[in-house]
């Protein structure tokens, strides 16, 4: 997807439990399924302040989304791959 420099918005789902970790994050909407583990990867490596309801912590379900926005992403050459070889029998470093 990196190389195509396709963006994308990905809805990741999650409990936010007691202490602030992140348990059953799944992913519910994704316009690709190679963005799914990514982000789901990402949202399971935060961590949250737990929510509070009446004085004491309780989980709370969140969604969130995801952008992958390849603006400013500097892509690989793709021109270098089909450049022309230099031509047989020019010698090198002479």
């Amino acid at each position: 997807m990196l190389l195509t420099g396709t963006e994308a918005e990905v809805l990741v789902e999650f409990i936010v439990d007691t202490t602030g970790r992140v348990r059953d994050a799944k992913c519910v909407r994704s316009p690709h399924p190679a963005f799914a583990e990514p982000a789901v990867s990402a949202i399971t490596a935060w961590r949250f302040l737990p929510g509070y309801k009446n004085g004491h912590a309780i989980n709370v379900r969140v969604a969130v989304p995801i952008i992958f926005d390849m603006k400013g992403v500097d892509l690989p050459n793709r021109e270098a791959e089909t450049a022309t070889p230099p031509a047989a029998g020019i010698p090198v470093g002479s």
